[in-house]
């Protein structure tokens, strides 16, 4: 399954609607989309370089705790099992 808010359900739906398989998805397009994900990651690494200097707005990251973590993961499990 994708692990996004759209994908999890999106690819759900695919595969209860068509009665197929756990790894139906994966037969059907991962030989393209697993390759293409490794190269786009790798290169990635070597293209994308971070800027040196910023002088934009500064911002605080907020850190979430394992409460947090765990009430998202419950509410999209849900979700996801009221759709199908």
């Amino acid at each position: 399954a994708a692990l996004t808010p759209i994908g999890e359900p999106l690819s759900t739906i695919t595969v209860s609607k068509m009665n197929k398989d756990f790894f139906y998805l994966i037969d059907l397009i991962g030989v393209e989309t697993i390759p293409a994900v490794l190269i786009f990651g790798i290169l990635s690494m070597f293209l994308v370089k971070p800027q040196k200097s910023s002088d934009g707005l500064k911002s605080e990251e907020n850190s979430e705790n394992y409460k947090e973590i765990f009430i998202r993961s419950a509410k999209i499990y849900l979700f996801v099992m009221g759709l199908t």
